[in-house]
């Protein structure tokens, strides 16, 4: 009898290991991307850093903050990777041609300028869309600021849709770029 109470308990123990108490992870309705601007020339290899952004905006989930400024995220509609890292990737794309280009820092080549963005607000506000952020440009061998700027896009979104966010990341990522062009450019 001891030993078949001791195999029943164990086979309870056993079983109890295969039900999962966490609920099962829900798949996104959608995922966007962020497509890079119309390509431009750039008149020197530059250096394009991920951009710095508090976490939650960071990430893959897309974020509402209310008129109270608790912040909550979009149900069901997802970034295709992380926010920063596809906006840095579409920073990146938005640069062909020239007599130099635009690099990740893990490629490991070497830039004469070193451009660093950092996100305040990417996600809805109220009934907008928003992108903000100070964008800078740094000589990599003296450690010289070059240029900084700040750049605000919005736009009217009632109903939090994420096209719009979408919309404004990739106007960002184009006013990003044009102001890359025109400070290298202006030096």
């Amino acid at each position: 009898m001891r030993y078949s109470t001791f195999a029943v308990m164990a086979a309870i123990v056993a079983a109890s290991g295969c039900v999962s108490v966490l609920p099962e992870p829900t798949t996104p309705e959608a995922l966007y991307r962020l497509d890079a601007a119309s390509p431009q020339a750039l008149p020197a290899t530059v250096m394009i850093r991920e951009p710095e952004a508090p976490q939650i905006m960071a990430g893959r989930a897309m974020v509402r903050e209310d008129l109270t400024g608790a912040m909550r995220l979009v149900p069901d509609i997802e970034w295709a990777g992380r926010a920063t890292r596809l906006m840095q990737l579409a920073l990146v794309d938005s640069f062909q041609g020239g007599e130099g280009g635009a690099v990740l820092p893990e490629s490991g080549v070497g830039a004469s300028y070193e451009f660093s963005v950092r996100l305040t607000t990417l996600g809805f506000v109220g009934d907008r869309a928003v992108c903000e952020g100070t964008a800078t440009l740094l000589d990599t061998r003296t450690r010289e600021l070059v240029h900084q700027d700040r750049i605000e896009r919005d736009r009217a979104a009632p109903d939090s849709d994420p096209r719009d966010l979408k919309a404004v990341s990739e106007d960002c990522v184009a006013d990003f770029a044009d102001m890359l062009v025109t400070a290298i450019s202006s030096k």
